[in-house]
């Protein structure tokens, strides 16, 4: 079954730019437990839900670049990836700017469930604005946007995401209920990585 209906080009935003300052070392090149770095398994998580990803990394990542290439996953630098999260979303949508919609996604959030990030994909398929997933009541990632969004996403600035656009429309949010915990589990520090 084809998931993507040709007049809706979706495509995923996979956030690869960060500089680990908590980590200690690039966190997205470090192992799981089952011995996969974290931004492999998050890109192949994303992988089997949503056909079009496009990864955005800084200057001076190449093994990241490595990684997303082996995987057939299109890589753009954001030379301005230091000034944070939302600079480097925003470079992220004026790449893809003739998509119908976007789903944010963050490559070091290897735990979130590929059926999480299908059922955003297909409420944007369906007409959402906004949908975010939602574990014990608690907003998580991928967030998906519609394209009546892109000047907001695209005037984005500094390091807080796209959280002011979610608030601002809160009445357009659509919320999907899942048990996927995986979806609040970002890696920040050493001991993130093993999360059960």
């Amino acid at each position: 079954m084809n998931i993507q209906s040709p007049e809706r080009k979706i495509t995923a935003i996979l956030l690869a730019a960060g500089n680990s300052s908590r980590f200690g070392s690039d966190k997205l090149m470090a192992n799981l437990p089952n011995q996969q770095t974290i931004c492999s398994v998050t890109a192949r998580n994303l992988q089997q839900a949503i056909p079009t990803i496009l990864a955005i990394i800084g200057p001076h990542q190449p093994l990241r670049a490595k990684i997303f290439k082996e995987l057939d996953i299109p890589v753009s630098v954001c030379k301005q990836a230091t000034q944070g999260m939302a600079t480097t979303l925003s470079y992220g949508i004026q790449c893809s700017a003739e998509s119908h919609g976007w789903i944010i996604a963050l490559a070091d959030m290897p735990y979130v469930q590929p059926r999480t990030a299908q059922k955003v994909y297909q409420a944007l398929q369906t007409g959402a604005s906004i949908v975010a997933p939602f574990y014990q009541n608690k907003r998580g990632h991928p967030v998906g946007f519609s394209k009546k969004f892109k000047q907001e996403l695209i005037a984005l600035a500094g390091d807080k995401g796209a959280q002011s656009i979610i608030k601002k429309h809160q009445t357009e949010l659509v919320r999907l209920d899942t048990n996927d915990s995986g979806i609040l589990a970002d890696i920040d520090i050493i001991a993130d990585l093993d999360y059960s």
